[in-house]
């Protein structure tokens, strides 16, 4: 439901006609260069598709060979694209299939595209994708691959995800935002580079996660001259301490999700803990986005905290792994005018 708001706020003839858990499949006239979408791991052009509810891709790839299907979008016109090569998915696996039928499809593709075969390494590739909603699809993959293993560090958030807990904070070029566990630098990078702000502090209480923070930013070139991002040490308990009350528009961030046990805490009780830290720095109408561990207790526990209201909670997988995302207001109660008698 993210994904389906920032695309209808940035594309006025948008035309959803599927919305699934990590898929969206919708109908613009802009060109892919000019989407400038943040959120997406992949960006496909959608050749065909059909609904399959018995996941019988091959089926799928028969009715595809049989129609000798011609379609503008196969051909290729880019001089750098040489080669192609074809991707089966079903249900986010890799499968293999019958190969004299593989070698069909792929006669189909070079005979329209007038690219090259290349199975181990090429300029395109076509998807022939399966999802469990019951539909298959045939795909040109229009973004490339970034090989995030080899450019974040472990457990560093994928820049995807900070942009949707950053554009989920209603981001303003006047917010004073604060991560406090700003951990790789994740969030406030993100945040800098897509949303401007006029402040942001970047704090965690792990010296060396400090060091990576600022090593990010001063090796960013967008980043290295900016001088309203603000890294620090500061451990949480003494957030109220370090910055003053009612002086932070958001607040983003990831909290470490087994640091409770370090601090002699059940989990419950290190959320709050760290919740009313933030209440205190946050403005009123401020907004909390926070990820989480996935947990059953996190509706119960917004209620206990003075001025919270838990306005979002999303369950999301993040790297395989159960979680939560949150989206929390804070909304002081106030007596304009009047006398109590």
């Amino acid at each position: 439901m993210i994904v389906k708001d920032i695309l209808e706020k940035h594309i006025p003839d948008l035309k959803i006609y599927q919305l699934f858990d990590g898929a969206v499949l919708f109908d613009t006239v802009k060109s892919y260069e000019k989407l400038n979408m943040y959120c997406f791991n992949n960006i496909f052009l959608v050749i065909t598709y059909a609904e399959n509810k018995n996941g019988d891709i091959e089926s799928f790839i028969r009715q595809i060979v049989s129609a000798r299907l011609h379609d503008d979008t196969i051909s290729d016109d880019s001089k750098n694209h040489k080669t192609f090569r074809v991707v089966i998915s079903s249900g986010n696996q890799f499968v293999s299939i019958n190969e004299k039928l593989k070698i069909k499809i792929e006669n189909l593709i070079s005979s329209q595209s007038k690219l090259k075969l290349n199975r181990s390494s090429s300029n395109v590739e076509f998807w022939i994708l399966y999802r469990t909603e019951g539909f298959c699809y045939f795909l040109k993959r229009l973004s490339k691959h970034i090989a995030y293993e080899k450019i974040l560090n472990k457990g560093e958030l994928h820049p995807e995800i900070t942009f949707l807990m950053n554009w989920l904070s209603d981001p303003d070029k006047n917010d004073i935002v604060l991560d406090p566990f700003c951990g790789n630098g994740s969030i406030p990078i993100g945040r800098a580079l897509i949303f401007p702000a006029k402040k942001i502090f970047a704090l965690d209480f792990d010296n060396n996660m400090i060091s990576i923070a600022k090593n990010k930013i001063i090796g960013n070139k967008s980043l290295s001259d900016m001088k309203n991002i603000v890294i620090k040490k500061v451990d949480i308990k003494y957030l109220d301490e370090e910055l003053l009350h009612e002086s932070v528009d958001k607040i983003v961030t990831d909290p470490p999700w087994g640091s409770y046990q370090n601090l002699n805490m059940e989990i419950e009780e290190f959320c709050k803990m760290i919740l009313l830290k933030m209440e205190k720095v946050l403005k009123n109408n401020g907004i909390i986005v926070l990820l989480l561990g996935r947990n059953d207790y996190i509706e119960k526990l917004a209620k206990t905290i003075p001025n919270l209201s838990l306005e979002k909670n999303y369950n999301v997988l993040i790297s395989g792994k159960k979680a939560n995302l949150v989206k929390l207001r804070k909304q002081t109660n106030t007596l304009n005018g009047g006398f109590l008698l």
